[in-house]
């Protein structure tokens, strides 16, 4: 059969008469000698490969047909790193012609777009980091998977104390915001 380059080719004899040994050319200077085999390929291409079967009678046959090892696309993609509340874009960036994609943004096993370049809001506000799963598809139907870590800013929660004082006199305000990460850079005050 026909595979992707990770996966194990099957060849399955099926020659007539009263064979009695086997020999298997994968083409790539490994051989074989079981009736039915299995062979794993390094490198994609084409290879011819030969099989040479020997009766009760002594007598040889060999057959040499072509295998065809496809290319596995690397799946790989990016996004921005937005606050929460905002959606996030995804972007494929796999290497070839891709047909399918499923994208899982919680890794929880279930598939959440299927298209190219989705965008996706988190709803947890409890982390900013979730791990997303992109699982790709090419012509040949050659699959390949990335599993990476998003990132989303926490939003930062507002909060001051002032002092209370006479009229006239100067309020002292202090600014107590926070967020997760310790990322507070500044606000602005409407009195």
């Amino acid at each position: 059969d026909t595979v992707c380059i990770g996966d194990t080719t099957n060849f399955t004899n099926t020659s007539l008469g009263s064979a009695i040994s086997w020999i298997w050319d994968f083409g790539d200077a490994n051989t074989d000698t079981l009736q039915n085999t299995i062979h794993y390929y390094n490198s994609p291409g084409f290879y011819n490969v030969e099989l040479t079967v020997t009766d009760t009678n002594g007598c040889v046959d060999s057959l040499t047909l072509p295998v065809e090892v496809y290319l596995l696309d690397v799946a790989d993609f990016s996004t921005d790193t937005v606050c929460f509340g905002n959606s996030t874009q995804f972007t494929d960036m796999s290497n070839d012609t891709i047909i399918n994609w499923y994208w899982d943004f919680d890794y929880d096993g279930t598939i959440d777009d299927n298209t190219m370049n989705p965008t996706y809001q988190y709803q947890d506000s409890t982390t900013n980091t979730f791990l997303v799963q992109l699982i790709i598809t090419n012509q040949q139907n050659c699959n390949d998977t990335i599993i990476d870590t998003v990132s989303i800013y926490p939003l930062p929660v507002a909060d001051f104390n002032n002092t209370t004082v006479c009229l006239n006199d100067p309020t002292i305000f202090t600014d107590l915001s926070t967020d997760s990460l310790g990322n507070v850079a500044g606000g602005s005050w409407n009195f």
